[in-house]
């Protein structure tokens, strides 16, 4: 099913559309791209939302949903849930909280009939991993620094990381401790043991994402390119496309776009509050205003 998510009038987002699958949002700051997420995440998270993923209420009329399959609308002072049957919208539960459980329930059941996949998420923000796997939302918050930490799994759980840190990031051992608190470590060769926090920042976001991938079955990535150089980009995009299930990341830089496109991903181009295009191929970007900069910041005169 070529499922597409549409959102209009949804805080800075006029009207926005795209497709449930491997996505990249590209576009300038203040477009609308975190808010697609948001939006995106409230629609597919199986679990109760954590706040990444919550709609925050806007006091005007707004539409999300997937075409022709379901709508949520906020209008006359409540949340409306419609499904899609013979080619027009009816109504089939309203509330004053799309979190109560009826209401999501409905919207559960509606994307069963439609076939839409729906399942746990996990969000890696600059600073925590977010997940609505009820398991681990006690660890849904970031340490008292600010900085990235990362949730406590199943020491088997941790092993298959192992596998993949050690080929992607030359990590080879995590080692959860608890006590005092928590905190993990990690070893590198040539390094020993050193605790997470004192990783360079885009190796612990690297690492986040390798834990996200295990506590979700839809992923969403802030900022995907912070903190990576070129190289472990590409490295991240490779092994995210191997992901069994829909991944949505935004981004400012046109090489995520090109090696995302390049491996059968989705991308969008996002400005003002709108997806603006499809692309096709990096060419597509050539009349971007944010993209033209990057261009010009790569030959300086």
């Amino acid at each position: 099913m070529d499922a597409r998510v549409y959102v209009e009038d949804y805080r800075v987002l006029k009207r926005a559309e795209v497709a449930i699958d491997k996505v990249v949002l590209y576009g300038p700051n203040g477009a609308g791209k975190t808010t697609l997420m948001e939006a995106i995440g409230y629609l597919l998270a199986e679990e109760p939302p954590t706040e990444q993923l919550k709609l925050k209420f806007t006091g005007k009329s707004f539409r999300i949903g997937v075409k022709d399959v379901v709508e949520v609308a906020w209008r006359d002072g409540s949340y409306v849930l419609a499904v899609w049957e013979g080619g027009q919208l009816r109504e089939r539960q309203r509330s004053g909280n799309p979190y109560d459980y009826g209401f999501r329930e409905a919207l559960r059941e509606a994307f069963r009939e439609g076939g839409v996949p729906v399942g746990r998420a996990a969000w890696v923000a600059p600073d925590a991993v977010i997940t609505t796997h009820e398991q681990y939302k006690q660890y849904n918050y970031a340490s008292s620094s600010g900085d990235i930490r990362l949730p406590m799994l199943e020491l088997d759980v941790i092993e298959e990381i192992e596998d993949i840190a050690s080929e992607l990031l030359g990590i080879y051992r995590i080692a959860p401790v608890t006590g005092r608190g928590y905190e993990t470590y990690v070893k590198r060769s040539g390094v020993g043991w050193i605790p997470f926090q004192h990783l360079a920042y885009g190796t612990r976001k690297a690492l986040a994402m390798l834990f996200a991938e295990r506590l979700a079955d839809i992923l969403f990535i802030e900022t995907f390119e912070a903190g990576f150089h070129a190289d472990l980009v590409v490295t991240l995009l490779k092994h995210l496309s191997e992901f069994n299930g829909p991944v949505f990341i935004e981004t400012h830089l046109g090489l995520v776009v090109a090696h995302a496109l390049s491996r059968g991903w989705k991308a969008y181009y996002v400005e003002k509050g709108s997806t603006k295009k499809e692309l096709k191929s990096i060419e597509d970007l050539r009349d971007a205003e944010l993209f033209r900069k990057e261009i010009e910041a790569m030959s300086p005169t």
